[in-house]
């Protein structure tokens, strides 16, 4: 019989077990929504229903939000297939990837309730794969989608949180990128910028964002490389904000 690769070892996604608490939320808001519409039947008679009307309308909205979102949705948590750790946060009706393992840290994926181990070689469409981003720090060798030579330097940028970016400010931060050398963040006051090395045919390898320990986040197209960039500086694997979840989900359990 020939060898045939066996399928990949998956989990299942489960609806939260603690339901208890949705529905009470849910019902103390419908409560509280009825309270105002009949608080609102009475300030009718003085003409000013602004105000509860407002509130009577937040608590219903809050109300379906909470309804549609956690009791009926279909969020909820699957065991990680590598570790056994509880990953939270699920959508068992959609495509997921880029969910972060904070026990043992490999990323994960699924569909239709199922969540299985990313493969090693993946390569996203977007960049997805997170490393915390050092000062200072060595770049892997080759492209940083698909490992060949490097021919090119391509400046990637941030702005910074609470500060208004411009024209002018995301040029002089793209210039130190390609000025100040491969490997060192260029802080222009309110842009972020490094070049990321690529071959002539990627040009979309990385990105940035905010968060981790170190303020910022680099995020990769290819998994292996940012294995290898997590490896190579010594820093921690990071969940992209890109996935939606929350960051209580994020948190190690």
């Amino acid at each position: 019989m020939p060898y045939r690769t066996p399928p990949p070892r998956h989990t299942e996604v489960s609806r939260p077990d603690h339901k208890v608490r949705p529905w009470l939320a849910l019902v103390a808001l419908l409560f509280v929504a009825s309270v105002m519409l009949g608080v609102i039947a009475v300030l009718d008679l003085a003409g000013d229903s602004f105000i509860v009307g407002l509130a009577a309308v937040g608590s219903g909205a809050a109300a379906m939000n909470l309804l549609f979102g956690n009791v009926l949705g279909g969020v909820g948590a699957a065991p990680c297939p590598s570790c056994g750790a509880a990953l939270h946060g699920l959508d068992c009706r959609a495509r997921f990837e880029g969910i972060l393992c904070r026990q043992c840290g490999q990323f994960v994926e699924g569909k239709g309730g199922r969540v299985w181990l990313t493969d090693e070689h993946a390569i996203a469409d977007t960049p997805l794969f997170g490393a915390a981003l050092p000062k200072r720090f060595r770049w892997p060798a080759g492209c940083v989608v698909c490992g060949e030579p490097v021919t090119q330097h391509l400046p990637i940028h941030i702005r910074k949180r609470d500060v208004a970016e411009t024209a002018v400010n995301t040029a002089i931060g793209m210039a130190m990128a390609s000025v100040v050398g491969f490997g060192v963040i260029a802080d222009s006051g309110t842009v972020v910028a490094l070049a990321v090395p690529h071959c002539g045919k990627h040009d979309d390898g990385a990105s940035l964002a905010l968060g981790g320990p170190t303020e910022f986040l680099i995020l990769f197209r290819s998994y292996a490389y940012q294995r290898m960039f997590c490896r190579e500086n010594k820093v921690s694997v990071l969940e992209s904000p890109a996935t939606g979840r929350s960051r209580a989900s994020r948190r190690a359990r």
